[in-house]
């Protein structure tokens, strides 16, 4: 297409000489200021989308029996925030609106993690269980980011 408009403003200019290249210029500029205006909004509009996606703000409590649950939080935190969750970890004993316990081992034949996430009276929500991969951080990356999914699509963000 830009091929065809850069031969067809050619011919312009071959045809009208001295004149042609004013309607040449004049064209050129009503092509950057059109051109100008998508990339406006095109950006507007991405942006637009992004500003509109709501945040969810979610009480959780974290606790397992890894040495690796810093790392998990780290990972919980990342990718709930990429699914339009925050994240605020609370203390046991404060009000939460999950629960998430986490069992992570590693053996000969790889890591596996269990990850189950409780409502705040203790009623099952989800689980993740992932198994096979090369390191116990690998695994809870893993089911972190599958339980963001699942927590994503129950709080209507993801369909």
């Amino acid at each position: 297409m830009l091929s065809r408009l850069a031969s067809g403003l050619g011919l312009i200019l071959l045809k009208k000489g001295n004149e042609g290249l004013g309607s040449f210029l004049k064209m050129g500029r009503n092509l950057f200021v059109i051109l100008a205006v998508i990339l406006v909004l095109v950006s507007a509009s991405s942006g637009t989308t992004k500003a509109q996606s709501r945040t969810v703000q979610l009480r959780v409590m974290v606790q397992g029996d890894s040495s690796r649950l810093p790392d998990f939080v780290q990972s919980l935190q990342r990718e709930f925030k990429e699914e339009g969750m925050q994240i605020d970890l609370v203390e046991r004993g404060a009000e939460f609106d999950y629960n998430i316990v986490l069992a992570q081992e590693t053996s000969v034949s790889g890591a596996s993690a269990a990850v189950v996430a409780l409502d705040k009276n203790c009623n099952f929500v989800a689980s993740v269980v992932r198994a096979g991969r090369f390191s116990g951080k690998g695994a809870l990356n893993a089911s972190a980011k599958e339980l963001a999914k699942k927590i994503a699509i129950l709080k209507g963000l993801k369909q």
